[in-house]
């Protein structure tokens, strides 16, 4: 079994503090243990001898513990009994896996590592913070706290953590209200001055965003938000096809010959009386890209000798009066005085595209009379992006 520490992730950190030499001191050394096929995971046996010089010498002290090495890493507390520091002591570790696990002895991890004078160490952490009440705080307005690192990510972060998350796997921090009902919540402010925080109302989950004192955006599971005022977006589109139907009435309907005899009661629309190749047109506005999937025709018709059709149709706007016939709804010539409908479903749906077409439909028969009415056509299409 290959084993070695690393030399750079040594820490001391103590437990109490002087500018003075102690009789007893504690502080904790943080590692890195690697074996030959990577990280170490387990629990380990370690020894520590403290010498007074970098090879040989007899310890001036010796501890020995077992401790969990998680992902190579591992964190001891050592005390050496009455020792007074000078900052020229050294750390020899010795480590070995328990015999129960397999372990068949220690191996002595070199170099030795040098233990830093710590009363001066803990002095500079102890001029740097101080208690003001129940408040803990350093007042250099220059001084960056990074945790498990030691360099900023962009140059604009003075308070990092950074998780040592396998992975797959988590790492962060949170913010907990010690109340159940408590809102823990995210701050920002600037010069002093609240701007907005963010929070979550344990009782119903849901999250707040707040601005000047107002909710400006809420979300409740399991997934309605809420957004006051106006939503200004450069694209937006739905996860899936959203449907709409677009209703023409019959007073939209003109004829298109100013000659015929034209009538609406407001609820529908006909030529009374034969006009030859008259229709009834009425303009369509439909979102573009939208999808037309159906089209239905509403009418009345009481007259047996003649069909009325409705036809959705377009107009390049860059090819003159050409019309193109898109869908088309023929109604079967059958005397009786009660509303019908007829529809015409495109076997592929039709796309709308407004930047070179218009849109309209018409209604036309072979023997105009009051007793042919339009009531409505009602258009089915659907949308990606909001119309």
């Amino acid at each position: 079994m290959l084993l070695r520490a690393s030399r750079t992730l040594v820490a001391l950190v103590l437990f109490c503090a002087s500018s003075a030499p102690l009789a007893a001191q504690s502080f904790v050394y943080q590692g890195r243990l690697d074996t030959a096929q990577g990280p170490a995971d387990g629990r380990y046996d370690f020894i520590f001898e403290l010498y007074a010089t970098e090879v040989g010498g007899t310890p001036l002290g010796t501890v020995s513990m077992d401790t969990e090495v998680v992902d190579g890493l591992f964190s001891i507390e050592l005390n050496f009994g009455p020792i007074e520091y000078t900052g020229n002591e050294w750390l020899e570790i010795r480590v070995a896996l328990p015999e129960e696990l397999g372990g068949t002895g220690f191996e002595t991890l070199v170099p030795r590592q040098r233990v830093t004078a710590a009363p001066a160490a803990a002095s500079e952490l102890q001029d740097q913070w101080r208690a003001v009440g129940d408040v803990l705080t350093n007042e250099n307005p220059a001084q960056r706290l990074y945790i498990n690192r030691s360099f900023a990510i962009n140059g604009f972060d003075w308070f990092t953590v950074r998780a040592p998350a396998p992975a797959g796997s988590f790492g962060g921090m949170y913010i907990e209200a010690s109340d159940t009902n408590g809102l823990p919540f995210y701050g920002y402010a600037a010069n002093g001055q609240p701007l907005g925080f963010s929070y979550i109302q344990p009782s119903t989950g849901e999250w707040r965003l707040t601005l000047d004192n107002a909710n400006d955006l809420t979300y409740s599971p399991p997934g309605d938000l809420g957004v006051p005022g106006t939503v200004t977006a450069s694209d937006f589109s739905y996860d899936e096809m959203s449907f709409r139907t677009l209703t023409v009435p019959a007073v939209a309907f003109r004829p298109t010959l100013s000659g015929a005899e034209y009538e609406t009661n407001g609820r529908s629309s006909t030529i009374r009386a034969n006009a030859g190749s008259s229709t009834l047109v009425a303009p369509v506005m439909l979102p573009d890209r939208a999808l037309v999937r159906r089209m239905e025709f509403f009418y009345i018709d009481d007259n047996d000798q003649a069909a009325m059709t409705c036809t959705l149709g377009s107009n390049n706007l860059l090819a003159g009066n050409l019309a193109t016939q898109l869908l088309a709804a023929t109604e079967i010539a059958e005397a009786t005085p009660m509303p019908r409908s007829v529809t015409d479903v495109p076997a592929i749906p039709v796309s709308i595209d407004n930047e070179v077409n218009q849109y309209f439909l018409t209604v036309s028969s072979t023997d105009w009379d009051s007793l042919q009415r339009v009531i409505a056509v009602k258009i089915g299409y659907s949308v990606i992006q909001p119309d």
